[in-house]
């Protein structure tokens, strides 16, 4: 059984919908907060990537023992480098 000592948030990532991130858009956001844009505002498979190496396997890489990722079945999530890292 696996029990869980202290309670974490992971830091937000948030997306913008934009060709470029502005800088004003990222003053002031939540200590820790990692900031992308794509041109539709969604997740894609290279958003996921950066996701996935800013903010999972900072927080995996402090945490002993095996760890386990659960995602939707959204396509962008499924990223062949993720995968494989």
């Amino acid at each position: 059984m696996f029990a869980m000592t202290t309670k974490e948030l992971l830091p937000p990532y948030v997306v913008f919908k934009g060709a470029t991130l502005s800088k004003t858009w990222m003053e002031n956001g939540p200590k820790g907060c990692v900031y992308n844009r794509s041109l539709s505002g969604w997740f894609t498979s290279s958003i996921f990537l950066d996701w996935f190496e800013k903010i999972v396997k900072p927080w995996a890489k402090r945490r002993q023992g095996p760890k386990v990722l659960l995602g939707d079945n959204l396509s962008s999530h499924l990223n062949p480098e993720v995968i494989a890292r």
